[in-house]
């Protein structure tokens, strides 16, 4: 009988032994499961912040390329020229400054040196123009004029434009620093068949000019008094600089806020009056 029970009580405990190597085996095997789970999201993070500290690298690369894109696009905006240098010589108070630009598409690269002294107001007057050129055609040219004067140190007033609208680029310089709107230049345009840069004699009306290239005409404000004022508009037409439009505005002595317009324009050759109105001076 104690036999029996003895038994009985022997495969029971053996049983209960059995199940709980079973269990803890079950939980020994979620572990090992659990902590992979865990190293494959780790490393699965890992991954994710490496590419993403990649893509912030290449973006940060790409905005620096975009910044310096920028920065030369500035520079090159301004009067169509880059300045690459000016030397001063403090002693006889002379400079050169040197300026690349383009003429055209097809003319790769132009280089210009302007040289002058500096005046005793500290502005910069200039009286030569060395030109290099290289692409299609290699020229070298030297542009000569009296003294001219303008408070730019980069470029002496020299502007890289296409005035006449040929698709080359022409060339003016401040000829001196007036007050008000005022601003005389002295010209030249580039002529395709020869090659070269020619005075143009006949564009030194034009002053302070605005080139407005998509609707290939040329704006220029003057300054007659103090209270009379033009706005004129200009086209090349076969070849030849043409005023067609003239707004003379004549401030009220007794009221500035208001103004008299007079519009003149181009008629059978002529500027004609086609309307004339009182109205806000600005």
């Amino acid at each position: 009988m104690f036999k029996k029970i003895a038994l009985i009580l022997l495969t029971l405990s053996l049983g209960a032994l059995s199940g709980c190597k079973k269990e803890e085996a079950k939980i020994t095997q979620q572990k090992n499961e659990k902590a992979e789970e865990i190293k494959k999201d780790t490393t699965n993070i890992a991954v994710k912040v490496e590419d993403n500290n990649k893509k912030n690298e290449v973006q940060k690369t790409e905005n620096l390329d975009l910044n310096k894109k920028d920065e030369n696009s500035n520079i090159d905006e301004i009067g169509g020229l880059k300045s690459i240098k000016t030397n001063i010589d403090n002693k006889t108070e002379t400079f050169i400054t040197e300026l690349e630009g383009k003429i055209s598409e097809n003319i790769l690269k132009a280089t210009f040196y302007v040289s002058g002294k500096k005046t005793e107001e500290s502005n910069f007057s200039a009286n030569s123009i060395k030109i290099a050129i290289t692409g299609d055609v290699n020229v070298e040219q030297e542009l000569k004029f009296d003294e001219t004067e303008s408070a730019d140190e980069e470029r002496a007033g020299l502007i890289l434009e296409d005035i006449n609208f040929d698709g080359f680029k022409d060339l003016r310089i401040q000829e001196s620093i007036s007050a008000g709107p005022n601003t005389p230049y002295l010209y030249w345009i580039w002529n395709k068949d020869k090659s070269f840069y020619e005075r143009a004699t006949e564009l030194d009306e034009l002053t302070s000019p605005i080139v407005d290239a998509e609707n290939k005409k040329i704006i220029t404000e003057v300054k007659d008094s103090p209270t009379t004022y033009f706005t004129n508009e200009y086209k090349f037409e076969n070849n030849k600089l043409t005023q067609i439009k003239e707004i003379k505005k004549e401030y009220d002595e007794n009221d500035p806020s208001k103004a008299k317009f007079t519009i003149r324009e181009l008629k059978n050759g002529k500027l004609t009056v086609v309307k004339t109105y009182v109205g806000d001076a600005e």
